[in-house]
């Protein structure tokens, strides 16, 4: 989750929103067979949620994971226990060394994404692969955005082209959840900003099958994607490699 979100009086299951979004990024790098061995670099890793569960995925690799919101002292702890080198400053790490760069709703929290995007498109080696995604659709940006300090949505077509002219070749993109746009339109319209940071919903049966069903949906959203058939959904996602120049 969110850094900025987390609540101290969270404990135990996740809100079915995040269970199920990693679980579909999970399976999204599972199917890239030729998913490099070596380094890889989580680029806003928060709690370490997901990265523990790519961790699960893929044992062999060695794992950098980075968010300028850890104090130093989470930063060490959670290196010391998570079997990842966690940092919190940007110039801790050299992105030349990396072979996969996992960006999971990070570019919307960068002022300037479009430089980030030109300064790791020049760091990454080629052939390096990057899986991202984003919050999608600027006229849902509302409340919830602007807690979570968001600078902008974003829209499929935009996106690729972002990432092309910053030296990714785009191998796949869509989006996913499409069940929740009208509902993230009807709680922007009444101003709500409601987050994930209290973990699961109650009763817990219904925070479990509420993930079930997002689950399914993503499932659904990307097949469709990858025929030519794409669903609107709340957040965006793409898989790129670092092209030669």
């Amino acid at each position: 989750m969110d850094l900025s979100e987390r609540s101290t009086a969270f404990q135990g299951e996740r809100h079915f929103w995040e269970a199920a979004r990693a679980a579909f990024l999970r399976q999204l790098m599972r199917d890239y067979p030729a998913f490099p061995t070596g380094a890889l670099l989580d680029f806003g890793c928060g709690d370490g949620y997901l990265l523990s569960g790519m961790m699960a995925d893929f044992p062999e690799r060695r794992y950098t994971a980075l968010d300028i919101a850890l104090d130093d002292e989470t930063a060490a702890r959670m290196s010391r226990t998570g079997g990842a080198r966690v940092v919190n400053r940007p110039e801790a790490v050299r992105e030349s060394e990396f072979q996969v760069v996992t960006m999971f709703d990070v570019l919307e929290h960068l002022e300037d994404d479009e430089a980030e995007l030109k300064r790791l498109g020049s760091a990454l080696p080629e052939g390096a692969l990057l899986f991202l995604t984003v919050p999608a659709f600027q006229c849902l940006f509302g409340e919830h955005d602007r807690m979570l300090r968001h600078f902008r949505r974003y829209d499929r077509a935009g996106l690729t082209k972002l990432l092309r002219r910053n030296g990714f070749q785009v191998l796949e993109s869509g989006y996913f959840f499409a069940v929740l746009p009208v509902v993230r339109l009807l709680l922007h319209l009444m101003g709500r900003r409601d987050g994930i940071g209290c973990g699961a919903v109650r009763p817990l049966w219904l925070n479990r099958l509420l993930e079930r069903w997002l689950r399914m949906d993503a499932a659904i959203c990307r097949w469709l994607a990858r025929r030519g058939v794409i669903l609107p959904g709340l957040s965006g996602y793409a898989v790129c490699v670092r092209r030669s120049s």
